[in-house]
């Protein structure tokens, strides 16, 4: 989604100007923040996601930071073009972004959306329009626990799995007394943060993360990086360098790089980054140059790039 217009209060908040920002990417231009520090802006943001359907999207309470560095407390809303509205033509308006500074309070509800889960770099969670503390969580084996359902996502994991992981050599019965109070208490915070659906079920002796509960970045970039492959290889350069360009935009570091028990179950530890940052400039490379870069362009590997998550 791209700047196409940039007003005088606009260009104070964030101290640049329309030369400066008319068509950058959104996403590039804001670079907003939650308080808690989860990246707010990206290709596919909640704000991305709704606009593109003809969908309103807000948030009460994000940060952005001015040229100068300044970290400023904003509010976002949005007014957006119905589909109906929208012409087909490259460049028109799709919705009007309201920035506004705040004094960080929030009192407005967020629009329904799926918890989004951030594994890439530092592990966040975003629900109803908010980033939740995890470092605040009184049972730090709680984001244990909700990290290794992610990496199993839509499986089930059995109770004796995750005791072992969690409390390897505990007494049976103790161990599983933690593991059912560590469950309890993953899910009221998670109520408490704003998920309006059960997104942890148990099935039999086990738990599973609802799949169609959560938006999970890794997941998203996978998907992004194979289909910019898959253009690549069928010659549609600009589809390609899209696809590379948004993945991206989600990569923030390594798959739960902050997170030593993944270090320790993970069988290697990819850079994702770099692949969807070559895919960018090798599309870019054909769009101007013509070269032909369909054999051996080495994002052929990205589907396999997230196999050997943790847990497996």
């Amino acid at each position: 989604m791209q700047v196409i217009g940039w007003n005088s209060a606009a260009a104070e908040l964030l101290g640049r100007s329309a030369t400066e920002v008319v068509g950058k990417k959104c996403w590039q231009v804001l670079q907003a923040f939650y308080p808690t520090g989860e990246p707010l802006c990206s290709a596919l943001c909640d704000g991305c996601s709704c606009i593109a359907i003809g969908d309103k999207w807000s948030t009460a309470a994000c940060r952005v930071r001015h040229d100068n560095g300044e970290v400023i407390d904003t509010a976002i809303s949005t007014l957006v073009l119905s589909q109906d509205a929208r012409k087909s033509a490259e460049g028109d308006a799709a919705a009007i972004i309201f920035l506004r500074r705040t004094d960080g309070t929030t009192n407005s509800e967020a629009p329904e959306l799926p918890m989004r889960i951030l594994t890439l770099g530092r592990f966040g969670l975003v629900l109803a329009g908010h980033g939740l503390d995890i470092k605040s969580w009184k049972r730090k084996q709680a984001a244990v626990v909700l990290k290794c359902l992610t990496s199993r996502l839509g499986r089930p994991v059995h109770r004796e799995r995750l005791i072992e992981w969690l409390w390897p050599n505990s007494d049976p019965e103790r161990a599983w007394n933690r593991l059912k109070v560590t469950i309890s208490f993953l899910r009221s915070v998670l109520r408490k943060g704003g998920a309006r659906q059960n997104v942890i079920e148990t099935i039999g002796q086990s738990y599973i993360l609802r799949r169609d509960a959560v938006w999970i970045d890794s997941v998203e970039f996978v998907a992004l990086v194979a289909a910019g492959s898959n253009f690549l290889n069928d010659e549609n350069w600009s589809e390609a360098q899209k696809r590379f360009e948004q993945a991206e935009s989600l990569y923030r570091g390594d798959y739960f790089e902050d997170e030593p028990f993944a270090r320790r179950h993970q069988r290697y530890l990819l850079d994702p980054g770099r692949w969807s940052s070559q895919g960018a400039a090798l599309c870019q490379r054909d769009v101007d140059g013509h070269q032909n870069l369909a054999s051996g362009f080495a994002t052929s590997r990205a589907p396999s790039l997230f196999q050997e998550m943790l847990c497996r």
